[in-house]
């Protein structure tokens, strides 16, 4: 506990990204999962920065019910452009390769697991340890395995950096 006594913003951050970073790095070698071809290789995406302008305008799983001339299987909507559009981006850049997207995935969580330190820290004013504590249990937690490893997942990544971005 005395080493945690120690800690100030820069060196928690810098360990928190670097456990979060190197605990998923090993995902980059990933293929697609299931779920990831529903929303990452769909039409729209496919068609890079041209099908941006579609994405922001429609479902999630439009183009994909599109492809196999099927009706929308469930209710509601799920409008979720965001990160579609980084999708399509990165198709644009990167072609159909999901090492990078993987990547970003792993980057971006260890940026939120960062975040998590500094919002605690900073801005609700918890204690430097506490919060390094709460934001190093968040960043090796396995049940946000499935969130880092499926790029599909990245909706619900970027939405916790939002949030926790409106606290700063």
């Amino acid at each position: 506990m005395q080493l945690l006594s120690r800690l100030n913003l820069r060196s928690g951050s810098l360990i928190l990204f670097a456990v979060s970073f190197l605990l998923y790095i090993n995902t980059v070698s990933n293929q697609y999962a299931l779920d990831d071809e529903v929303v990452v290789t769909n039409a729209q995406v496919e068609k890079g920065f041209s099908g941006l302008g579609e994405i922001f305008t429609s479902d999630i799983f439009s183009s994909y019910y599109a492809q196999n001339n099927a009706e929308q299987q469930l209710s509601g909507g799920r409008y979720r452009p965001l990160s579609v559009a980084t999708f399509a981006i990165e198709y644009a850049i990167f072609g159909n390769n999901p090492a990078p997207r993987h990547f970003i995935n792993v980057l971006l969580y260890a940026l939120l697991s960062v975040l998590i330190f500094y919002t605690l820290a900073i801005s609700f004013r918890i204690d430097m340890a506490v919060s390094f504590i709460i934001a190093f249990l968040f960043a090796i937690h396995p049940i946000h395995t499935e969130v880092v490893a499926n790029i599909k997942s990245r909706d619900e990544i970027l939405s916790l950096l939002f949030i926790m971005l409106t606290y700063v």
